[in-house]
């Protein structure tokens, strides 16, 4: 879950991006998993018949692989983290004891992002159709 106060704005990079509310400084968390928000899927209910076809179009678009104890899931984050995009800078890097922290100073205003090929072993698939069209 986001730990700094955001906001959901129309992104340059792709769609809707997540914005900050307030200044941010270099190594500052600004993201912690907590499972009240951030929802553990069995990477299997991907093909879970048993589950609407609403719910795998969500975890597909929103939610990400992991591992936990050698185990494949999918995490799906009920707050505006879902919406950061993707940059080879990205804004975000991987913190210690599983956070996300600031990788410079930030001003309000600024969009929060991470690098998706650190998490998304489909990256590569996933980010074709962002790339302009020769």
């Amino acid at each position: 879950m986001l730990i700094v106060k955001t906001k959901l704005d129309v992104s340059p990079i792709n769609g809707l991006g997540v914005f900050l509310l307030e200044k941010v400084k270099k190594g500052q968390p600004v993201w912690m998993f907590h499972p009240a928000i951030d929802l553990i899927y069995p990477a299997s209910a991907l093909n879970d018949t048993a589950l609407p076809d609403s719910l795998h179009k969500i975890l597909r678009h929103h939610g990400y692989p992991h591992q936990i104890n050698q185990e494949s899931v999918i995490v799906l984050g009920l707050d505006h983290d879902r919406f950061m995009n993707h940059a080879e800078q990205p804004s975000v890097l991987e913190g210690s004891d599983g956070q996300e922290v600031a990788a410079r100073d930030m001003e309000v205003g600024e969009e929060l992002t991470c690098d998706y090929r650190r998490f998304d072993p489909h990256y590569e698939w996933c980010a074709a159709f962002l790339r302009p069209v020769p």
